[in-house]
């Protein structure tokens, strides 16, 4: 597959009405960031500018590329530092190095006034205190500590247009194709008209074995409908979703997404990045689950905001996941995401991903439509015994839609 720039995928996206926001880089500003007292790398650092969708994250090292824009106003922020606003001039070096001044007080004591207008405090907070637990004992909901492993994977990928409104259907492309209101269908996660132009189902095999080290992934089945021969899409709108919606593994320290790095609430820096807060207890699936809502510290920030549904036992595992963005994270041309995630137990004992949905709603400017992606994963049929030498299934489709068909969707 072909890797696909910024440029090339907006060029693409225009022809089918799906415009991704994805900004003309004429030059770039390389900087580090460090920290002003010891000289050290400040990692994952944020930098935005004020007035436009420009955002990045500073690697491990403290290292960025970001747009060079002349007049606009660079800001970097971390946790526990006081933040950066930069005016960037016609004379502003590509090369920069930014030294960003600790922040006086203890981060301990840093508060801020929450959505229940108590004082935020990680001391002494039975929610950090939780969410250091699941982070210790996380490698332990890791199945490649198995010997070996082997599942089934059924996913369904949809995108098109969405938010549509009835005078949307009296012009542009319906206005010769009246035929096209026989696809349209109100959306199950928000309510909303749509008309989708994609959809693509896949069932997959998957296998691994830690010694020798052995990866298979077997396409079993697979199936492509919808509208988008009609707009000439090709294989575009599948492969800008593999690059920009991959995978989340809710246990990683950073969370790879819309080409983007955030901090997982479950990752190592979590406890400094998020405020975390226990507001019920309540049972899923018949096990009883603390609610822990979180949100970034700094609003500013990549981050994610959402609850962690946690085992009241000592497994400290997390039952089910619900992420979304804070309302003043601007990711480019994202208006709205979502992804839901729920573990269920296995014969041994171990808990495995068995649901994994996402949607996201696109809007670039108000005079383009809208759009909407949907990935909906189901995991079935695990097995950690010894990896099996057979890798025939002759189910269809059909019998795999139906863990999909049967649920609830929120």
């Amino acid at each position: 597959m072909v890797k696909l720039t910024g440029n090339i995928i907006r060029i693409l996206l225009v022809n089918v009405l799906l415009t991704f926001n994805i900004q003309i880089v004429c030059s770039q500003i390389h900087g580090m960031v460090v920290d002003a007292a010891s000289g050290e790398p400040v990692a994952m650092a944020t930098i935005n500018y004020d007035k436009y969708s420009n955002y990045t994250k500073a690697d491990k090292k403290g290292s960025f590329k970001i747009e060079k824009r002349i007049g606009g106003r660079l800001i970097i922020t971390s946790v526990g530092y006081t933040p950066i606003m930069v005016l960037i001039k016609k004379g502003t070096p590509d090369s920069v190095v930014f030294r960003m001044e600790p922040v006086t007080q203890a981060l301990d004591e840093v508060i801020i006034q929450s959505s229940n207008k108590k004082k935020y405090r990680r001391k002494d907070n039975p929610a950090v205190e939780l969410m250091r637990k699941v982070i210790a004992r996380k490698k332990t909901s890791d199945i490649h500590q198995y010997e070996s492993f082997q599942y089934t994977n059924y996913q369904k990928i949809t995108a098109g247009f969405n938010d549509l409104q009835p005078q949307d259907l009296k012009r542009g492309i319906f206005h010769n194709r009246p035929w096209l209101l026989n696809y349209l269908e109100v959306n199950r996660y928000n309510s909303k008209l749509s008309m989708p132009l994609f959809l693509e189902e896949t069932v997959t095999e998957k296998y691994y074995r830690k010694h020798p080290r052995f990866e298979k992934d077997n396409i079993v089945a697979h199936r492509t409908k919808g509208l988008n021969k009609l707009f000439q899409t090709g294989n575009i709108i599948n492969t800008i979703i593999s690059e920009y919606f991959t995978d989340i593994d809710i246990y990683d320290d950073q969370i790879r997404l819309l080409q983007h790095s955030f901090t997982s609430p479950t990752g190592r820096d979590a406890i400094l990045f998020y405020h975390f807060y226990i507001t019920d207890t309540l049972s899923i699936d018949n096990n009883l689950c603390y609610q822990v809502d979180f949100t970034p510290s700094n609003q500013q920030d990549f981050g994610f905001r959402g609850q962690l549904f946690i085992l009241a036992d000592s497994s400290y595992q997390v039952k089910r996941c619900d992420l979304t963005f804070p309302k003043a994270t601007d990711v480019n041309w994202i208006e709205n995401m979502r992804c839901i995630q729920e573990f269920r137990k296995q014969g041994n004992n171990e808990w495995v991903l068995s649901r994994d949905d996402m949607f996201a709603e696109i809007l670039v400017t108000k005079y383009t439509a809208k759009g909407i992606v949907m990935r909906n994963t189901r995991r079935i049929d695990y097995s950690f015994n010894h990896l099996s030498e057979s890798f025939d299934v002759s189910d269809s489709i059909d019998n795999y839609r139906k863990y999909l068909d049967k649920e609830k969707m929120e």
